[in-house]
């Protein structure tokens, strides 16, 4: 059985949030694991974790895919730089969502096709510029990987994604991503909420569509 440095990875989450800045209250809002969980981690009290805390610790901590994992093995982490801050965390979501809907989306196709978002545009939110997005690139984006709307400037100026709460992205993400858009729009985007407001209706059952229709 391979051997596993509880320790070193309790000095190091501990050590990082710190230089962060940031509370394990913090990290947790930041898409990190829970504060309990963050507690345990960092106090060296358990001994076992689901490969979905490792990468909800490397987003909120900024640190490389596989950190963990090389920190588990008495290794130190690889920090993210601010150039590859986005796409790491943005993959990382991906991955994050389909977990929360009970879909693979480590398959960025199958992401992409479910999602309502371009291979073209996944790949460049992921691994180009993601400030060189298009204002209607950014909400899009914005949709398919359930972030609050109007986020995607911030996420960029602060390298730390702004995701909707997992209960709302999971049970209806349209509604979700349309009520934190709405506030961010200007006269000009009216015509197109529109249009996504008709589609949206006539994806619904029936009855919802004819009380809301009321």
């Amino acid at each position: 059985m391979v051997s596993r440095d509880w320790a070193n990875l309790a000095a190091q989450v501990k050590d990082r949030r710190e230089e962060l800045g940031l509370t394990q209250e913090q990290v947790a809002a930041s898409g990190g694991p829970s504060t309990a969980t963050l507690r345990l981690i960092e106090t060296n009290n358990a001994k076992s974790y689901r490969a979905k805390t490792f990468t909800q610790l490397e987003t909120a901590l900024r640190w490389r895919n596989g950190s963990v994992r090389r920190i588990l093995a008495g290794q130190g982490p690889s920090p993210l730089d601010d150039d590859d801050q986005l796409g790491e965390q943005l993959s990382r979501r991906r991955i994050l969502l389909g977990d929360e809907l009970g879909r693979n989306y480590r398959d960025s196709s199958l992401f992409a096709t479910e999602r309502g978002i371009s291979h073209d545009l996944t790949y460049r939110a992921e691994h180009g510029n993601a400030a060189a997005l298009t204002r209607e690139e950014q909400a899009v984006a914005e949709h398919a990987y359930g972030l609050a709307g109007g986020s995607w400037n911030r996420s960029i100026t602060t390298g730390v994604l702004e995701p909707l709460e997992p209960a709302s992205a999971a049970v209806d993400p349209d509604l979700a991503w349309l009520l934190e858009t709405i506030p961010q729009l200007e006269p000009e985007d009216w015509p197109r909420l529109r249009g996504f407001a008709e589609a949206l209706m006539t994806t619904r059952p029936p009855a919802v569509t004819e009380r809301r229709r009321a």
